[in-house]
């Protein structure tokens, strides 16, 4: 990553890889778990940076984290931030790994419960994108 530090540097025979870790903490109804929960011009560059990673011939992971246990899935939150929306579907089909899984969250621990979806259906808003 140029312009930013990754989360997670990981080093692996076949080379790098950079891991962005994202909470989610935001809950709609029906268990879904929308991430950002406010405007993210951070989150964006954070996933150009992933793109261009793979770009690159790198691997690139982004992690969801839901932060919340009735989470049973995660979306990105296009009604607050149709760019990082718009941006996490680039990055998909670039190839950067979207992983999501559910944690419970103690004072002395995040213990991970679950592996979760994620799921890149159509926006619920227009964008001005395209």
């Amino acid at each position: 990553m140029e312009n930013s530090r990754a989360d997670f540097l990981l080093h692996f025979d076949k080379g790098p890889c950079y891991v962005e870790v994202k909470s989610v903490t935001l809950l709609r109804r029906r268990r879904i778990g929308l991430f950002p929960d406010t405007v993210s011009a951070r989150g964006s560059k954070h996933l150009r940076e992933l793109i261009e990673v793979k770009r690159r011939g790198g691997r690139a992971v982004l992690c969801f984290v839901a932060m919340h246990n009735a989470i049973g899935e995660v979306r990105p939150a296009d009604q607050v931030d149709p760019l990082y929306g718009v941006t996490l579907r680039e990055a998909q089909q670039a190839g950067v790994e979207l992983l999501a899984y559910g944690v419970a969250v103690s004072e002395q621990q995040l213990l991970v419960t679950s592996a979760l979806p994620i799921r890149l259906c159509p926006p619920l808003i227009p964008t001005s994108s395209g």
